[in-house]
């Protein structure tokens, strides 16, 4: 039901709705705030959506009135910038443009520098989208000033910082049921639309978290196992070398902390080498995969991806090195000799 004073001056083809064309009421816009404190919801923002009726030629379309800043909550629910296919998405700051879903773009033949009429004021076209399957959609859609004050035109009583949807991203697939179950208990008697399309390979091949957890560490041994044996192999061929450092005096400690330093080097190395290679990979597949799919590594989270993935190896070519190292400096330099 639409709130007592905000009803539509046609409404018969005005009102604001949520998919499938469900009639809904107006919410304060800081509900978000609410929604965002539960720990399973990662962001939560405010949304338009609203029907139009075209004066010219008496048209039905939808507006989505959207806070382009609030990318975390947009991403999985209605469009961001990686869904652009023409033109731009919106900067926060930009003021009577619209964006055009690329459907109803090719139903109308608009183009990047169109316009359309929204409530009898033209407004261009800077970028078409195709967001794919999402649980909102919208024909065109406006920075959220832009809307309000479209729609207001539309209204028996302006807006007053409030929203008819609120677009909610879970912390994660572990998650995604829980933070259901809290926005429904937030939102008693309101319409909840779940939607996850992100179904982790592991749950297609039965594979449960717990063994899941058990063939990484797995894998992580085998790592290990096979750094030391490299190391074990290096320090056996200089194991002459080694000796005869020892016979003209360098201390035990002093040639365990070369060692250990020469492990650490080349797993950090290593690590940085495979890790750039990855993310170039990962940057030139990613403008083809973020069409129609959500990804989880956002450019923000580069930095300490590559920091645990240093740390988490630096640490590893140091367990590998320790074994091999400490045999080294404790064999006798006689005997080393003596055996060549």
């Amino acid at each position: 039901f639409v709130n007592q004073g905000k009803a539509a001056i046609d409404p018969l083809n005005e009102v604001f709705f949520a998919e499938p064309m469900v009639v809904t009421k107006l919410l304060p816009k800081n509900f978000a705030d609410r929604l965002r404190q539960a720990p399973e919801v990662l962001a939560a923002t405010p949304f338009l959506l609203f029907r139009f009726k075209q004066s010219q030629n008496g048209h039905v379309f939808s507006v989505g009135g959207l806070d382009p800043a609030n990318t975390a909550a947009l991403k999985g629910t209605a469009t961001t910038e990686r869904d652009i296919v023409s033109g731009a998405f919106f900067r926060p700051a930009d003021r009577k443009v619209v964006l055009v879903d690329a459907s109803y773009a090719l139903m109308w033949n608009l183009k990047v520098g169109s316009v359309v009429n929204i409530a009898d004021t033209l407004y261009p076209v800077i970028g078409i989208v195709r967001p794919g399957a999402r649980p909102v959609r919208a024909d065109i859609y406006m920075n959220w000033p832009d809307a309000e004050d479209a729609i207001n035109k539309r209204l028996k009583a302006p807006l007053q910082d409030e929203a008819n949807i609120f677009l909610v991203e879970s912390a994660g697939l572990q998650h995604h049921a829980t933070a259901v179950k809290k926005v429904q208990s937030m939102m008693a008697g309101g319409i909840i639309s779940a939607f996850n399309c992100s179904i982790p390979g592991v749950e297609v091949m039965g594979i449960s978290a717990r063994a899941l957890k058990l063939i990484v560490g797995f894998v992580f041994l085998l790592v290990l196992l096979f750094a030391a044996n490299s190391q074990w192999s290096a320090i056996s061929e200089r194991r002459h070398d080694i000796a005869i450092l020892k016979a003209i005096g360098w201390k035990n400690a002093c040639i365990f902390r070369q060692l250990m330093l020469e492990s650490v080097i080349q797993a950090v190395v290593g690590c940085l080498a495979g890790s750039m290679t990855g993310y170039t990979i990962f940057l030139s597949i990613a403008p083809k995969l973020t069409k129609t799919t959500s990804i989880g590594l956002e450019t923000g989270d580069i930095v300490l991806f590559m920091l645990v993935i240093l740390s988490t190896f630096s640490i590893l070519g140091v367990l590998a090195g320790l074994t091999p190292a400490f045999m080294a400096v404790k064999t006798s330099p006689a005997e080393v000799l003596r055996g060549n």
